[in-house]
């Protein structure tokens, strides 16, 4: 501060030494004096020495103005105060002609700008000082994909307390290409991999927290490409959801290569069937039952009727459930049953006993191979399980019933989705038979990320195991959804039911099995060995199909779907036969289930379900001899 105010007297006088020749010169020495006592006090009330060197921003620019502005205020008031006392003027030696200007009053202004300029550039230029020195010990190099503000706060922190340095910025505006932030080079999104490749580039840090899911899996397709590891700050949807901060950074998943846009939700049709309600969730320890359990509680049910079969996942749902609601200090009535889907006296008793309302029906078998080999066992549970559990809510007057379908059910290959195709062509014809009563609806979707038997898993195994990664057909393709995204679209589509429909979640885009897997390949740090780059880390093999698999997947037998108040649900319309003629097939299916005769169990089948090819598969003792 004392060098701006005699920076500005030196303006004045024209040379420095002049000031202290004048005959005035005491006066100007008390305002000095006083100007750097009240400066230093001015800027500490305002915040301006809390501020850590290497982390000054925007902020210590107003503080500064701020604290200057006080001061030269005050230093004002000072002058004009002496000035108006003759006898303090006569003691300082200054002359009382207002005329001459000969108190330094007019010098404050001036001398205010000064003093902000100086403690500005004072600070920027240690920032920039502590910033080099920090640099000069970093290790790899890092490039930030996004100009945004996300890209300027992920760049901001590196230089803080980072181990890494920013070589470069990408960006797919091209009115940015060839810029530079803080001297760092900005490139086209399209030179990544001459940059990466020139600046020997490590890792590359996504800074699109609103960028569509597709345009992020192209990037991270291209860059997991080049050999780059990939970290991303989170979605915008990610941090409404508020399970991560905006400045927490993570590896790039399986799930970001999905190219599908966030789940919207309508609360109305979420919480419909679930808010203040006892809700059933059969399957409850399975990757869909489970999730169902955690987003009722989440939405707040009254309560909470737990089944499973498996006494190791029904434990270890309900503990998960339990300490959720001990560590949100909630209250929940959370029941637990022990048995089958199949058991008719248990399944009613339990929902007449605890006033049932909803329930979600996932429990299932579900694996399409081990199916194929057990007809009879899949059977009773995908179809005689949900008539059990249909007519036990009917019975027990529960309000809405939701099967959880599959993609497989159209025009099945397997004894699987035959079995799911039946067991919604059950619920279609119970529903039609009786009008008022229980609402019977299905909810078909395709493949789940992360849930038992999906081919995510599997790889992600094989890869920490170094490989090979299995693959079947290098042109099967799938529609996969996230378990979050599949269970909040079931609650909803749920909530929008009438009785009898069958709704299709929309899965996005199909995804190829084989890049599914050059990509978990890459995000996990390896590249693939192949032909093209036989010095690979990790090897694909193709097996062959297995039985009842199918290339493609389908989600509906037509193209007409009707629409539903939510974007990303439809009703499809299947055909059915009423309950009169579905009766007797379903007695004959139930005898040949209960002597276990495979071959006539595919052979029903093969008459009720459209589309299923009994013929196109082997028989059960083809297989096994």
């Amino acid at each position: 501060m004392w060098c701006a105010y005699f920076l500005r007297l030196s303006i004045r006088y024209e040379r420095i030494d002049a000031f202290w020749t004048e005959p005035l010169d005491r006066s100007w020495k008390v305002m000095a004096i006083a100007a750097a006592v009240i400066a230093p006090i001015s800027l500490y009330a305002f915040g301006f020495y809390r501020e850590v060197t290497r982390f000054v921003g925007s902020v210590i620019t107003f503080r500064i103005v701020k604290g200057i502005a006080v001061t030269t205020a005050v230093l004002l008031g000072v002058a004009l105060f002496v000035q108006s006392r003759p006898s303090i003027a006569s003691m300082l030696g200054a002359s009382m002609r207002l005329g001459t200007l000969q108190l330094p009053w007019p010098v404050l202004p001036i001398f205010g700008a000064l003093g902000a300029l100086a403690l500005q550039a004072s600070r920027v230029a240690a920032r920039g000082l502590l910033a080099g020195v920090r640099a000069g010990s970093r290790g790899n190099n890092v490039a930030i994909y996004g100009v945004g503000a996300a890209g300027l706060g992920l760049h901001a922190a590196i230089v803080h307390g980072g181990q890494e340095r920013v070589v470069a910025f990408f960006d797919d505006n091209p009115k940015m290409a060839g810029r530079s932030v803080d001297g760092i080079p900005v490139f086209a999104g399209d030179r990544c991999e001459e940059v990466i490749a020139s600046r020997d580039i490590r890792t590359v840090m996504l800074a699109l927290p609103r960028a569509v899911r597709s345009r992020r899996r192209n990037i991270i397709e291209k860059l997991t490409a080049l050999g780059a590891t990939v970290l991303t700050v989170p979605t915008i949807a990610e941090i409404a959801d508020g399970s991560v901060r905006m400045d927490q950074l993570r590896p790039v998943t399986v799930e970001d290569l999905l190219g599908r846009a966030p789940v919207q939700i309508q609360v109305e049709a979420f919480e419909r069937l679930v808010v203040s309600k006892c809700v059933m969730v059969s399957g409850a320890g399975g990757s869909i039952g489970s999730e169902l359990c955690r987003r009722a509680i989440r939405a707040g049910c009254a309560r909470l009727v737990l089944v499973d079969q498996s006494e190791r996942h029904l434990y270890e749902i309900e503990t998960e459930v339990r300490d959720a609601l001990a560590l949100e200090r909630r209250t929940l009535d959370v029941v637990a049953i022990l048995g089958s889907v199949t058991d008719s006296v248990l399944m009613e008793r339990v929902m007449r006993q605890h006033g049932v309302e909803t329930v979600y029906h996932a429990a299932a078998a579900k694996h399409v191979p081990i199916l194929e080999n057990h007809e009879s066992v899949g059977v009773e549970t995908n179809v005689f399980g949900t008539l059990v559990m249909a007519e036990a809510a009917a019975s027990a007057g529960v309000q809405a019933f939701i099967l959880i379908s599959t993609d497989k059910a159209v025009r099945p290959s397997s004894v699987m989705g035959a079995s799911k195709r039946a067991a919604e062509m059950v619920l279609q014809a119970m529903h039609a038979q009786r009008s008022g009563g229980t609402r019977f609806a299905m909810v078909r979707f395709g493949n789940v990320l992360g849930s038992s038997g999906s081919v995510v898993p599997r790889f992600r195994a094989q890869i920490e195991h170094g490989g090979p990664v299995t693959v079947t057909h290098a042109d099967m393709v799938r529609y996969f959804m996230t378990i979050t995204e599949a269970v909040e679209l079931v609650m909803q589509a749920g909530g929008l039911a009438d009785g009898g429909e069958v709704f299709m979640l929309d899965m996005g885009e199909p995804v190829r099995i084989m890049d599914l897997a050059r990509n978990m390949i890459r995000l996990a740090g390896f590249s693939v060995r192949d032909q093209s780059h036989p010095g690979g880390d990790i090897e694909i093999v193709q097996t062959g199909i297995r039985p009842g698999e199918k290339l493609v997947e389908e989600l509906r037998l037509s193209d007409q779907a009707l629409p539903t108040r939510h974007p990303s649900i439809a009703i499809v319309q299947e055909p059915y036969a009423p309950w009169d003629r579905l009766e007797p097939q379903l007695q004959r299916l139930r005898a040949a289930v209960d002597q276990r005769d495979d071959a006539q169990v595919r052979g029903i089948l093969g008459v009720m379900v459209g589309g299923y090819n009994v013929e196109g598969s082997r028989s059960a003792s083809e297989r096994r001899s």
